[in-house]
């Protein structure tokens, strides 16, 4: 009967060890020190996929919308077209938006 008891402790001690240190295991999936991006408004994302320019007239594409200078692309204002960039007013910030190069496949 002794041994039975002696055997019985010894079983729960060890199990017990066993899941406390499993909760200090590290999880190999997750990062080390992940840092949560605050949760606010997207940021906005300005694509110029092409520029056309004449002697009397400037046009880009943003995002996909045939733009002059003064229209808008949702919140933001086309400020100026030049040969290669496209400067925006938004919010209170003037962002310089390059024109993005299609890469050619061979």
């Amino acid at each position: 009967m002794c041994n039975k008891l002696i055997i019985l402790f010894l079983v729960c001690a060890f199990t017990a060890v066993g899941t406390s240190s499993a909760a200090e295991l590290h999880d190999p999936t997750r990062p080390d020190n992940a840092i949560v991006a605050p949760i606010g408004e997207p940021v906005a994302r300005f694509v110029v996929s092409a520029i056309f320019v004449s002697d009397n007239r400037r046009v880009a594409i943003v995002n996909g919308k045939t733009v002059t200078t003064g229209d808008r692309i949702g919140s933001a204002t086309v400020r100026a077209i030049d040969t290669h960039s496209v400067k925006l007013h938004y919010r209170n910030k003037i962002i310089h938006t390059r024109l993005e190069l299609a890469k050619v496949r061979e």
